[in-house]
């Protein structure tokens, strides 16, 4: 009886013994999970940091190659000459009714550049010597404009167009029976002249194209000009071959 006694003591001691440590086992297990877990969030939160700092790197470098670029194309800009001057020569059909050689010097100033457009603005002197036997003529017409060049492209040829307006002196002797022009009667430096004298004022439209020649630039251009002549008004054509020094 003591002997069954003992066994069932020890039993119980070590059942409690064994009790015991299951339960502190327990417990250090879940202890560890619970500490395992915050780790866990703070490896996410450095990763999510470290995505934060990559992204705004990026940004950073995006914003910068823009900047560069941006600057990059105000260079290119900046290349394009400021200012340009020179002599143009040609022919022209002055008031629909003969030939005669032209001649026209111009000042453009470039006024604003947006991707492949410019525009340049413009001034002209001319002068255009009359001189013909049919109908009989003689004296001269001098054209000044101000006006505005579009020019298109980016290439070493560049087509362009423009308008202007301006003050065209005449001052020249005709035969009145043989010009169309409405002319006021009038006398003459000669028996069968009449002299057409004044100052008036007139516009013009033009086309062409600038070739990249040098340190400037090769255009060939047409002009249509509106002229008014006492009561009439004159359609001129001039065709024209120039090369401008640009700075």
């Amino acid at each position: 009886m003591k002997a069954r006694l003992r066994v069932g003591t020890i039993a119980l001691i070590f059942a409690f013994v064994s009790m015991f440590c299951f339960a502190g086992f327990a417990s250090a297990s879940e202890a560890e999970g619970d500490t395992a877990k915050p780790k866990v969030g703070k490896e996410e939160k450095k990763s999510d940091k470290k995505g934060k700092k990559k992204g705004d790197k990026k940004g950073k470098q995006t914003k910068g190659k823009k900047k560069q670029e941006k600057k990059g194309n105000q260079g290119k800009r900046s290349n394009e000459p400021r200012l340009c001057l020179g002599p143009k020569i040609g022919l022209a059909m002055p008031f629909s009714e003969t030939y005669s050689a032209a001649l026209e010097m111009e000042l453009g100033y470039r006024l604003l550049i947006r991707r492949s457009l410019m525009v340049v603005g413009t001034g002209t002197v001319g002068y255009l010597p009359l001189s013909s036997k049919n109908p009989e003529t003689k004296g001269g017409w001098m054209p000044a404009y101000l006006g505005a060049n579009v020019v298109f492209g980016k290439g070493g040829v560049r087509p362009y167009a423009g308008a202007g307006i301006g003050l065209n002196y005449v001052s020249f002797d005709v035969d009145p029976e043989e010009t169309d022009l409405d002319l006021e009667d009038g006398g003459g430096s000669g028996d069968d002249l009449q002299e057409v004298k004044g100052l008036g004022v007139g516009g013009r439209i033009l086309g062409g194209a600038k070739l990249k020649a040098g340190p400037g630039r090769l255009l060939f251009e047409v002009q249509i000009h509106g002229v008014p002549i006492e009561e009439s008004f004159t359609i001129t054509p001039v065709f024209y071959v120039g090369y401008l020094f640009c700075f």
